[in-house]
């Protein structure tokens, strides 16, 4: 299947399919069961090993965890386990391990103690498909991480920690609106859609909110992000910035 093609899958799902999608992935820790009505697109990649992209909304410990160390930020559990036994001469639960490494948030995987709502987040799963000659159906083992996206609600301007963003008046911005924040997505599934597909999912989820608008910010030097934002309807707040600013998705 050309990458063409591939695209196209992507954006028609990430189109037609997402507050379908997101709805259903709710506290499921592992990617779905597929049949021939689930929005999950299948990728035949070189090696014949075939997967299915999945977007998924935070809801659990687990895969906060899983986020974290997708983004650099935690080690896994099971590497949390051999350090506590090889380290310390302790055995520990997997569950403890995870508890252990996200003591900012609870079993649903939304923040303790946050200004103002919670940080929701996305993420963008790659499921291997696995054989199973019993199964009427093709199973898929637990997603790994390949892409995720921060979503923050703002209410008003008190909510914000800081006005001190040089160059952009509070003024100028809608409100409530919904900050887009650390989107990201693994360099081996770039330019597959990913990225656009985790905005959209942000945007499902600001409407679903009853926000204004989502509103970001860029550097006006990263072409490729800003691109990709402008093909999702994004604009610059304010144009006469060179250097970075925030963009803005006013919603219907």
């Amino acid at each position: 299947m050309s990458s063409k093609i591939v695209w196209l899958l992507l954006h028609l799902l990430a189109t037609q399919s997402f507050s379908f999608l997101i709805s259903t992935s709710i506290n499921k820790p592992s990617c779905v069961q597929l049949d021939a009505s689930s929005p999950v697109v299948e990728i035949n990649r070189k090696n014949n090993d075939s997967l299915a992209i999945q977007i998924e909304r935070v809801s659990s410990r687990n895969r906060v965890l899983d986020v974290q160390v997708f983004r650099g930020f935690s080690i896994s559990a099971s590497e949390f386990i051999h350090k506590q036994r090889s380290e310390l001469n302790v055995t520990i639960s997997e569950k403890d391990a995870i508890s252990q490494l996200t003591p900012s948030y609870d079993d649903d995987g939304k923040e303790l103690d946050s200004i103002g709502d919670p940080v929701t987040q996305f993420t963008a799963l790659a499921c291997h498909r696995t054989d199973n000659r019993f199964s009427s159906q093709e199973e898929y083992t637990r997603g790994v991480v390949i892409g995720a996206v921060d979503a923050k609600i703002r209410r008003s301007p008190s909510s914000l920690p800081s006005l001190g963003d040089p160059g952009i008046l509070v003024d100028e911005l809608l409100w409530p609106h919904v900050s887009l924040k650390n989107l990201s997505v693994d360099k081996d599934f770039r330019r597959m859609g990913v990225a656009s597909a985790l905005v959209r999912a942000v945007k499902v989820f600001a409407i679903e909110e009853k926000m204004t608008a989502v509103i970001l910010e860029v550097e006006h030097a990263n072409t490729g992000a800003v691109n990709l934002y402008e093909k999702e309807g994004f604009v610059f707040v304010d144009e006469e910035e060179t250097i970075g600013g925030k963009m803005i998705l006013v919603l219907e």
